[in-house]
């Protein structure tokens, strides 16, 4: 091996090694930390979890990705209440009334939020709320269909009998009232959500009958801090915990990148091989053990086990599966496109098929033959890496080709791909999308020095043991889960080498 495939190798090795152990490493969150800040209020470190947030402001005043308005609202409002109620600096309160001027803005120009984050429709009104019993004068005019679908959200969410057991429990913060103890799930938080679990610490307060549950929950608190690396207590992460979707996914680019039964790397895959046919129940498997099962993850794993060679039903699967979709959970309002493609592939692996949610996927291919980002992740390269390879497997040769004209066609000067800017990561989707059109006697000279000039972007920014930190995925705010946005740019390089040495002409 040279230098390079030795650090890449080194490098994956040491990823399996840490998804193996860890409960997930998910960059922090402006908006939990600053619901975590409103909800408990200031402790010795808040002025440090505030000088970080205003750390993460854009020039605009805002907070989030400049070029997705409508996921900047929550993650906006909620740090303009926090930095102005605990703000007591000239530093902090300006970064707050730049913000609240980046909301002005947007109403004196007519904007209005049409396409919500995860949970918008129910954190809104109440962010709303909040900043009017704060003297904040913030127009309602930009939020009000976000207002009148939480209005129906929430009626239907009175009427779950064990909100515990659906997704809507990672939005407790907006709509909880009681901190009833069967909330808090065996990671000792509430719903994989900092600050869902800060809200019903705050609310369980004065209960002595709940000490030794809020003693999990501000451990868990604790543990949602360390894993984002920044070193503020205050300071949480977007998600937590989050192992099995770290190790269904990381196990998922390998897969495609033809690495999974590499020889190299099988000391380190198979007992997590071992620990997802574990973890996977008749219901699916969960981003942990410790919350309800999802479609994403369950497709994943699913995916990964058979590639392996381990026995699967992939009627745990079908579990997921509407006329025209595969869903993440029961109830949701929002569907994926990226998690139908994860879904109709995997069945493809299998020998099956699922023509409703497939044939729907092909109908939301754009003109252009991309696939837009949608509410797991917002760029395009990803959904269409993954509608890419559902659409090759199945057979569905002209959106395939659409698509593959698509990378090809927006591939930047210096080789490189990104949804509003470069990235490796984003460059990684693509790469892997042309390495599999390859491989499936795509001989195009086009591609193939495509695939030389992506190489050579990533080659050129890759440094062995650097994270890369982008965030393109979604839950309330933007995120990076670390090892497995790492383990597409590794993977992609890896299977190019692989390609290079196997053509000795390349």
């Amino acid at each position: 091996m040279n230098d390079l495939e030795t650090h890449l190798v080194d490098d994956l090795r040491d990823t399996l090694h840490a998804i193996a152990r860890e409960p997930g490493s998910v960059s922090a969150s402006v908006y939990e930390t600053s619901q975590v800040i409103l909800c408990l209020g200031p402790t010795a470190t808040t002025p440090a979890a505030l000088d970080w947030i205003i750390g993460q402001q854009k020039a605009d005043g805002g907070w989030g990705l400049v070029h997705l308005p409508d996921l900047r609202q929550v993650v906006t409002l909620t740090a303009v209440l926090a930095l102005h109620q605990f703000g007591q600096s000239d530093h902090t309160r300006q970064a707050a009334a730049a913000g609240l001027a980046y909301l002005h803005q947007l109403a004196a120009q007519g904007y209005f939020m049409t396409t919500p984050s995860n949970g918008a429709e129910l954190i809104i009104p109440m962010l709303l709320a909040a900043a009017a019993k704060a003297g904040l004068t913030i127009s309602h005019t930009p939020y009000q269909k976000m207002i009148e679908k939480g209005e129906r959200r929430r009626l239907l969410v009175q009427m779950i009998p064990q909100i515990e057991k659906t997704q809507a429990i990672f939005s407790w913060e907006a709509f909880g009232t009681e901190p009833k103890p069967e909330y808090v799930d065996s990671s000792g938080g509430v719903g994989h959500s900092p600050a869902a679990s800060a809200r019903w610490l705050a609310l369980a307060q004065h209960d002595p009958a709940l000490a030794d549950k809020r003693a999990q929950v501000e451990a868990y608190l604790r543990g949602a801090s360390a894993v984002t690396q920044i070193g503020i207590p205050d300071v949480v992460a977007a998600a937590y915990p989050t192992h099995r979707f770290e190790q269904s996914f990381v196990l998922w680019a390998m897969m495609v990148a033809n690495l999974l039964s590499d020889g190299r790397f099988t000391p380190h895959v198979s007992p997590i091989i071992d620990a997802l046919a574990q973890a996977i129940g008749p219901h699916g498997l969960g981003a942990s053990d410790h919350i309800m099962p999802d479609g994403d993850d369950t497709a994943a794993a699913l995916a990964v086990l058979k590639t392996w060679g381990r026995a699967g039903d992939t009627t745990v699967l079908r579990h997921f599966e509407a006329d025209r979709y595969f869903f993440a959970w029961h109830r949701e309002l929002q569907s994926s496109v990226s998690i139908t493609a994860r879904a109709v592939h995997t069945l493809g692996l299998f020998g099956q098929t699922a023509p409703g949610p497939f044939q729907a996927m092909l109908a939301q291919q754009e003109a252009n033959g991309r696939w837009p980002g949608d509410k797991w992740q917002c760029s395009w390269l990803y959904t269409t890496l993954h509608c890419f390879l559902a659409a090759l497997q199945q057979g569905a040769a002209d959106a395939a080709q659409k698509a593959l004209a698509a990378f090809l066609r927006h591939q930047n000067e210096d080789g490189s791909w990104g949804e509003a800017a470069p990235t490796p990561v984003e460059t990684a989707y693509a790469l892997l999308a042309l390495q599999a059109a390859s491989r499936a006697g795509h001989t195009e000279e086009a591609i193939a020095q495509s695939r030389q000039r992506g190489f050579a972007y990533l080659q050129e920014r890759y440094q062995p043991g650097r994270p890369f930190l982008d965030k393109l995925w979604l839950t309330k705010y933007e995120y990076n889960p670390r090892q497995i946005d790492r383990a597409f740019v590794l993977c992609s390089l890896l299977a190019e080498l692989a390609e290079r040495q196997n053509h000795t002409d390349w």
